[in-house]
Protein backbone atom coordinates (compact mmCIF):
# COMPACT_ATOMS: atom_id res chain seq x y z
CA UNK A 1 0.00 0.00 0.00
CA UNK A 2 1.47 3.42 -0.96
CA UNK A 3 0.81 5.50 1.85
CA UNK A 4 1.52 8.77 0.01
CA UNK A 5 -1.41 7.93 -2.08
CA UNK A 6 -4.74 6.59 -0.37
CA UNK A 7 -8.28 7.31 -1.27
CA UNK A 8 -10.49 9.01 0.94
CA UNK A 9 -11.90 5.55 2.66
CA UNK A 10 -8.51 4.22 3.24
CA UNK A 11 -7.04 7.51 4.49
CA UNK A 12 -9.99 7.84 6.77
CA UNK A 13 -10.34 4.40 7.94
CA UNK A 14 -6.14 4.52 8.56
CA UNK A 15 -7.09 7.34 10.98
CA UNK A 16 -10.01 6.18 12.61
CA UNK A 17 -12.34 8.94 11.68
CA UNK A 18 -15.14 9.34 9.38
CA UNK A 19 -15.09 9.76 6.02
CA UNK A 20 -17.14 12.85 6.37
CA UNK A 21 -14.82 14.67 9.01
CA UNK A 22 -12.24 14.09 6.49
CA UNK A 23 -14.35 15.86 3.92
CA UNK A 24 -14.73 18.66 6.42
CA UNK A 25 -11.07 18.43 7.00
CA UNK A 26 -10.33 18.50 3.48
CA UNK A 27 -12.57 21.57 3.09
CA UNK A 28 -10.72 23.84 5.50
CA UNK A 29 -7.32 22.90 3.93
CA UNK A 30 -6.00 19.63 4.11
CA UNK A 31 -3.94 18.66 1.95
CA UNK A 32 -4.69 16.17 -0.96
CA UNK A 33 -2.86 15.12 -3.97
CA UNK A 34 -3.56 16.31 -7.70
CA UNK A 35 -5.31 12.86 -8.28
CA UNK A 36 -7.44 14.07 -4.89
CA UNK A 37 -5.78 11.03 -2.93
CA UNK A 38 -4.50 11.48 0.25
CA UNK A 39 -0.72 11.74 2.13
CA UNK A 40 -1.03 9.82 5.11
CA UNK A 41 1.62 11.51 6.90
CA UNK A 42 0.77 15.29 5.54
CA UNK A 43 -2.52 14.58 6.39
CA UNK A 44 -1.51 13.44 9.97
CA UNK A 45 0.51 16.80 10.09
CA UNK A 46 -2.47 18.73 9.14
CA UNK A 47 -4.51 17.33 11.86
CA UNK A 48 -1.83 17.91 14.68
CA UNK A 49 -1.40 21.29 13.57
CA UNK A 50 -5.38 22.08 13.85
CA UNK A 51 -5.32 20.61 16.84
CA UNK A 52 -2.71 22.97 18.12
CA UNK A 53 -4.33 25.84 16.74
CA UNK A 54 -7.23 24.74 18.92
CA UNK A 55 -5.49 24.14 21.94
CA UNK A 56 -3.07 27.45 21.18
CA UNK A 57 0.23 25.31 21.50
CA UNK A 58 -0.66 24.03 24.65
CA UNK A 59 -0.78 19.98 24.82
CA UNK A 60 -3.48 18.47 26.14
CA UNK A 61 -3.84 14.90 26.68
CA UNK A 62 -5.66 14.10 23.32
CA UNK A 63 -2.76 16.26 21.47
CA UNK A 64 -0.10 13.82 23.01
CA UNK A 65 -1.99 10.72 21.60
CA UNK A 66 -2.39 12.30 18.96
CA UNK A 67 1.29 13.48 18.74
CA UNK A 68 2.37 9.56 19.56
CA UNK A 69 0.10 8.25 17.17
CA UNK A 70 1.69 9.85 14.44
CA UNK A 71 5.06 9.14 15.13
CA UNK A 72 4.25 5.78 15.49
CA UNK A 73 2.60 5.37 11.37
CA UNK A 74 5.90 7.47 10.70
CA UNK A 75 7.88 4.66 12.12
CA UNK A 76 5.73 2.48 10.41
CA UNK A 77 6.14 4.21 6.91
CA UNK A 78 9.80 4.24 7.35
CA UNK A 79 10.09 0.74 8.22
CA UNK A 80 7.96 -0.11 4.99
CA UNK A 81 9.77 2.56 2.95
CA UNK A 82 13.02 0.76 3.99
CA UNK A 83 11.69 -2.87 2.90
CA UNK A 84 10.34 -2.08 -0.10
CA UNK A 85 13.79 -0.11 -1.42
CA UNK A 86 15.97 -3.24 -0.24
CA UNK A 87 13.14 -5.45 -2.19
CA UNK A 88 11.90 -6.72 0.96
CA UNK A 89 8.30 -6.10 -0.15
CA UNK A 90 6.73 -7.25 -3.43
CA UNK A 91 3.86 -5.43 -4.85
CA UNK A 92 0.76 -7.05 -4.04
CA UNK A 93 0.03 -6.62 -8.10
CA UNK A 94 2.68 -8.42 -8.87
CA UNK A 95 2.01 -11.35 -6.23
CA UNK A 96 -1.38 -11.48 -7.62
CA UNK A 97 -0.47 -12.09 -10.72
CA UNK A 98 2.16 -15.00 -10.00
CA UNK A 99 -0.49 -16.91 -8.10
CA UNK A 100 -3.12 -16.95 -10.57
CA UNK A 101 -0.19 -17.95 -12.88
CA UNK A 102 0.50 -20.79 -10.75
CA UNK A 103 -2.95 -21.47 -10.14
CA UNK A 104 -3.62 -21.77 -14.27
CA UNK A 105 -0.25 -24.01 -14.52
CA UNK A 106 -1.60 -26.55 -12.03
CA UNK A 107 -4.87 -26.66 -13.29
CA UNK A 108 -3.50 -27.71 -16.79
CA UNK A 109 -1.29 -29.57 -15.62
CA UNK A 110 -4.16 -31.73 -13.78
CA UNK A 111 -6.29 -31.21 -16.47
CA UNK A 112 -3.92 -32.84 -19.33
CA UNK A 113 -3.54 -35.94 -17.11
CA UNK A 114 -6.26 -38.15 -18.59
CA UNK A 115 -5.30 -37.26 -22.41
CA UNK A 116 -2.21 -38.20 -21.48
CA UNK A 117 -2.93 -42.27 -19.70
CA UNK A 118 -6.58 -42.91 -20.73
CA UNK A 119 -5.46 -45.28 -23.02
CA UNK A 120 -3.05 -46.58 -20.21
CA UNK A 121 -5.34 -46.60 -17.49
CA UNK A 122 -7.81 -48.80 -20.09
CA UNK A 123 -5.39 -51.42 -20.59
CA UNK A 124 -4.70 -52.05 -16.98
CA UNK A 125 -7.13 -54.35 -15.14
CA UNK A 126 -5.34 -54.21 -11.72
CA UNK A 127 -6.41 -51.82 -9.44
CA UNK A 128 -3.27 -51.39 -7.06
CA UNK A 129 -1.58 -50.22 -10.79
CA UNK A 130 -4.02 -48.17 -12.01
CA UNK A 131 -3.78 -46.26 -8.20
CA UNK A 132 0.32 -46.34 -9.17
CA UNK A 133 -0.04 -44.64 -12.75
CA UNK A 134 -2.28 -42.45 -11.30
CA UNK A 135 -0.37 -40.78 -8.65
CA UNK A 136 2.87 -40.99 -10.52
CA UNK A 137 1.37 -38.88 -13.02
CA UNK A 138 0.06 -36.28 -10.48
CA UNK A 139 3.04 -36.43 -8.78
CA UNK A 140 5.02 -35.73 -12.23
CA UNK A 141 2.40 -33.05 -12.86
CA UNK A 142 2.65 -31.23 -9.36
CA UNK A 143 6.44 -31.44 -9.36
CA UNK A 144 6.33 -30.15 -12.92
CA UNK A 145 4.50 -27.05 -11.91
CA UNK A 146 6.64 -26.51 -8.76
CA UNK A 147 9.33 -26.11 -11.19
CA UNK A 148 7.88 -23.55 -13.29
CA UNK A 149 7.24 -26.42 -16.75
CA UNK A 150 4.68 -25.40 -18.78
CA UNK A 151 1.84 -28.47 -18.99
CA UNK A 152 0.75 -29.45 -22.16
CA UNK A 153 -0.91 -32.88 -22.84
CA UNK A 154 2.46 -34.07 -24.79
CA UNK A 155 4.52 -33.84 -21.08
Amino acid sequence: MDFQKLSQRETSKALGIATKTLQRWTSQGCARNQDNTYSLPQVFEWALALKEADTGGAETKESQKWLTEFRKERAKLARIERKKAEGGLIPMEEVRKDVFDMARATRDAVMSIPERIAAILAAEKDQGKVREILNNEIRQALEGVARGEKWTSQN
